[in-house]
């Protein structure tokens, strides 16, 4: 992110990243799992789009993208479920989604679970099925909080041609930038886990009725769950679960699982726009993404010769050519990085 600052009721300001060997912390990062941007690419230019088309692009997007909103785009519970579990493949195959590069160019392939889903049953028994039929009503919401935006850009200045040419990017060419994350199905699943105060009367409702008819075969272990989290919620210290204790293995999984919502949500977001964009128009904007990231995360990573937790609030990964795998562009550009204007 390109500024470091505080939040009201977080213990770890915006803009850090911190690693732990063995100790995973939900009190470094935002009650916002998979928080986080992407850079969209369209066929739009100056020479080809109007000023007028700008207006009316906007005009049409203040009502297919909203900001405040209590019902999004509804999803089958099953589809929120598979979401939890894959990722973002089943929505982009549900809603046939256009844009280009959409699995292959988001961070770990639009999954946190990467090749190692899980079933349903280890779903539930970490994140109350109440949150998920939420979640089925809150995906293409932009929301108001956290200085989420979607705004259109144009590339006036160019410093590196070779790495723009290899994403695809020229001067004169209109882009969109995106941020939003996994909304209230990662807020619900962070606070079951995470000693934090409740902002709102209904996020103190919701969590309750959720534990309360928490169908987990592990509700004992969660028991102690909560009884750690009225400890910690006045004391300085973080609060820890050790990664390999059933603790931390719940608390791990309810917190990938309502990422991959961060995935699904910009996905439907950007599907939103692509058809308000041909509305325009009069033809497909051939939206192609350059990169989907999270700034909101816990990742196992590779250190100075050690395996580490890393733990990003607000803040991105920089890797460079040689750690971005066999991808065919950023193994030759290394990851890209998103610093949006204040």
């Amino acid at each position: 992110m390109s500024d470091v600052h505080p939040k009201k009721g977080r213990k770890n300001p915006t803009g850090t990243a911190i690693a732990s060997k063995n100790i995973l912390m939900p009190q470094i990062n935002d009650t916002a799992p998979n928080c986080g941007m992407r850079f969209i690419k369209t066929n739009m230019t100056v020479e080809n789009t109007t000023e007028k088309q700008i207006d009316a692009i906007f005009r049409e997007l203040v009502n297919v993208v909203p900001t405040k909103k209590y019902i999004g785009t509804k999803i089958p519970y099953k589809l929120a479920l598979d979401i939890a579990r894959f990722g973002i493949k089943p929505l982009v195959e549900y809603f046939k989604t256009r844009t280009k590069n959409e699995v292959e160019n988001s961070f770990s392939n639009g999954n946190f679970f990467k090749n190692n889903p899980l079933s349903e049953r280890d779903v539930l028994d970490a994140v109350p099925s109440l949150f998920f039929h939420i979640g089925k009503y809150r995906l293409g919401i932009l929301g108001a909080a956290g200085n989420h935006f979607l705004d259109l850009m144009k590339i006036t200045e160019i410093k590196n041609k070779d790495v723009a040419e290899k994403f695809g990017i020229k001067e004169g060419q209109y882009i969109f930038l995106m941020h939003t994350g996994s909304g209230l199905l990662g807020q619900y699943a962070s606070y079951m886990y995470t000693p934090k105060r409740k902002e709102h009367l209904s996020q103190w409702i919701v969590l309750k009725l959720g534990t309360l008819f928490f169908d987990s075969q592990k509700k004992r272990i969660y028991s102690k769950v909560a009884e750690k989290l009225k400890e910690y919620k006045d004391k300085d210290e973080f609060l820890g679960y050790d990664d390999k204790s059933l603790e931390g293995e719940m608390f791990l999984t309810a917190h990938r699982t309502s990422a991959n919502f961060g995935f699904a949500n910009r996905s439907v977001l950007t599907h939103q726009l692509d058809q308000a964009l041909e509305k325009v128009l009069g033809k497909p904007a051939e939206l192609d993404l350059l990169y989907d990231n999270t700034h909101i995360s816990i990742e196992r990573e590779h250190h100075f010769g050690e395996d580490v937790w890393v733990h990003r609030n607000g803040a991105v990964r920089a890797n460079g050519p040689l750690r971005m795998g066999t991808h065919p562009i950023y193994s030759k550009t290394g990851e890209p990085v998103f610093i949006p204007s204040s």
